[in-house]
C-alpha cells in the first residue's frame, strides 16, 4: 500500500510540474504574440509613411 501511495504521489507531482510548465509556456507564447502584433502595427505605420513620401516625391517630379 505504501508503494502505491508513493507512486501515486510521484504521478501527481509530475502532473503538477507539467501543468505549471505548460502555463508558463502559454504565458511566454502570449507575450511573444503581443510583441509580434505590436511589431506588425509599427511596420504597417512605416509602410504607410513610405507610401506617403513616395507619392510626395512623385508629385514633385511630375509637376
Amino acid at each position: 500500500m505504501v508503494g502505491q501511495k508513493v507512486q501515486s504521489q510521484n504521478v501527481e507531482n509530475t502532473i503538477n510540474e507539467t501543468h505549471t510548465a505548460s502555463l508558463a509556456e502559454f504565458e511566454l507564447a502570449k507575450e511573444a504574440r503581443a510583441l509580434a502584433h505590436q511589431e506588425l502595427a509599427e511596420l504597417h505605420a512605416i509602410s504607410q509613411d513610405i507610401h506617403k513620401l513616395l507619392k510626395e516625391v512623385e508629385a514633385k517630379f511630375s509637376g
